[in-house]
């Protein structure tokens, strides 16, 4: 093997072993205690992970009329986002050096 080839080896295999950040798609396995694979072999536990808004439980109260009097108005809580559920397909983002996972949103329509 050339010198060049050498160093172009030795380059790539150092950035792989950084463990860049890096984009994964994973399934929920159980939410008590959250658990999360990201590919045949690696289980991320919930100590790993942090969670974006768009995966936890949210919920706002609405309140809606169609006069000035508050006697006709309408409050609902309405539900914006519901907490992760088993076999759910999560987008999961690993930050550098491969500690911490962050849970950005599900995939929707593929769970």
């Amino acid at each position: 093997m050339e010198l060049i080839e050498l160093i172009k080896q030795a380059a790539r295999d150092a950035v792989a072993s950084e463990k860049l950040t890096d984009v994964f798609i994973g399934k929920v396995i159980d939410t008590a205690p959250l658990t999360v694979m990201i590919d045949s072999k690696a289980l991320i536990s919930e100590d790993n992970l942090l969670l974006s808004s768009r995966v936890c439980l949210d919920t706002e109260m609405l309140s809606h009329s169609h006069t000035a009097s508050k006697e006709d108005e309408i409050s609902q809580i309405v539900t914006l986002s519901k907490p992760l559920s088993s076999d759910d397909l999560v987008i999961v983002l690993r930050c550098h050096g491969g500690g911490t996972y962050v849970i950005l949103d599900r995939i929707k329509g593929k769970e």
